[in-house]
């Protein structure tokens, strides 16, 4: 679906995007990097509309064109619907950190994390689509889970503590990602009915 390539060139021009204003910011080219972040806070808003309409669009082909294919019964069909949440989780931690990082856009010590946690999670899509990797339950979410240790164990070693941004933020996105893997798996029945509402989809 067209959504999809726009949420790909998004998705990426806003991480390229990222890179750029990280090294403006740091050579000291602050005014720039100020008048370029307006574009940039502006594509990244494009880019979570895209992830979440893109989100619902491909449950909604899967359900209809693959479930009674692949899958048989209305279980089956259930854990179809109830996996929107594992592409919902991106989306919903990447809009939420990419508005915090705007609130807090006048303090760069907690905005330049929020941004970076922000980068962080977008490879959770990304490596669910690479083959093998994204299988796997386990190893799908060791590429983005590393990159947020990463960022926690460079925070201590130059700041010989972590940021609250830190502290904050990385225990939210795993409950967050801990919530979504719970409502795919279990499929409770009120989060199918809604998830079956969000991508026009009868659950029968």
């Amino acid at each position: 679906p067209w959504v999809l390539y726009v949420h790909v060139t998004t998705a990426a021009t806003w991480l390229v995007l990222l890179v750029v204003q990280a090294w403006l910011a740091r050579s000291r080219k602050l005014a720039l990097h100020r008048r370029l972040g307006n574009y940039g806070f502006g594509l990244g808003v494009l880019a979570a509309i895209s992830a979440f309409a893109t989100a619902l669009v491909l449950r909604h082909e899967d359900v209809l064109f693959h479930g009674n294919v692949l899958f048989h019964g209305s279980d089956s069909r259930a854990a179809r619907i109830a996996f929107l949440a594992v592409p919902l989780n991106g989306a919903i931690a990447f809009s939420i950190l990419l508005a915090c990082a705007y609130v807090w856009r006048i303090k760069p010590d907690v905005h330049r994390r929020c941004m970076l946690m922000a980068a962080a999670v977008l490879t959770l899509p990304a490596v669910a689509r690479i083959p093998v990797i994204g299988k796997s339950d386990l190893w799908s979410n060791v590429p983005t889970l590393s990159l947020l240790l990463v960022l926690c164990a460079v925070d201590l070693w130059r700041n010989k503590r972590l940021h609250k941004a830190y502290l904050i933020g990385v225990p939210a996105i795993i409950a967050l990602h801990s919530v979504c893997n719970w409502l795919a798996d279990s499929a409770p029945a009120w989060w199918v009915k809604t998830a079956a509402w969000l991508c026009h989809v009868s659950i029968t």
